[in-house]
């Protein structure tokens, strides 16, 4: 191997080094994210029916909650778009409230979204914020709202969760 290409190399892993520090440092000094969990769905497919359940903990009532839902999926996904209801009770414990999220995964181009040097990837959609009624466990629940029963390359459903 030449020295010019091992030169080339090592500046391409330093950049490349430098550039995960920085990620991994912004991400870890962001103390506003209280919740930040994925679920994996079965390897033969989402079930129209099975339910996603995040037992989320507020420990501060005083501000307004984000929440963000992340799916991550592979190209055995066959559709353009993927509808997902949301229900969650934060502002008051005995109602449950139904939001709607519509995440388009494929462009009008044919290309998927984000994927991270894999064969997965990755979809991101935020509800307008919400202020819960107090501080406790709270359940978020999360299914799909496509006409299939089973959808096949869905890999995993993330909650984050921000102040």
């Amino acid at each position: 191997m030449s020295v010019l290409l091992k030169k080339t190399l090592l500046t391409n892993l330093l950049r490349i080094s430098l550039v995960a520090f920085v990620a991994i440092f912004m991400t870890s000094c962001d103390k506003s994210i209280i919740y930040y969990t994925y679920q994996p769905v079965s390897d033969a497919g989402w079930a129209k029916y099975d339910t996603l359940y995040f037992d989320v903990p507020v420990n501060n009532d005083s501000l307004p909650l984000i929440i963000t839902t992340d799916i991550r999926h592979t190209a055995e996904y066959p559709y353009i778009n993927l509808s997902l209801i949301v229900q969650q009770n934060l502002k008051d414990s005995l109602t449950w409230v139904n939001d709607t999220l519509h995440f388009k995964l494929i462009d009008e181009k044919g290309k998927r979204g984000a994927n991270n040097w894999s064969s997965i990837y990755e979809a991101s959609s935020a509800m307008p914020a919400i202020k819960p009624s107090g501080k406790g466990l709270y359940q978020i629940k999360v299914f799909h709202a496509m006409a299939n029963d089973t959808l096949p390359g869905v890999h995993d459903i993330g909650l984050k969760i921000t102040q």
